[in-house]
């Protein structure tokens, strides 16, 4: 899936998955997350990488 694909199964817009994907996302909503992990079936933990 690709980014565009992302935000319309989201209804996020494609410009702040941009942001997520390129680390640019100041602040990032639980709620969005939700929705993310809800369409890719996967654990929030599988998005994140450890710092």
């Amino acid at each position: 899936m690709n980014q565009r694909e992302l935000a319309e199964k989201t209804g996020i817009r494609a410009s702040s998955i941009s942001k997520m994907c390129n680390n640019k996302a100041k602040h990032i909503p639980i709620e969005t997350i939700d929705k993310i992990c809800e369409i890719l079936d996967c654990d929030v933990s599988e998005l994140f990488a450890r710092i």
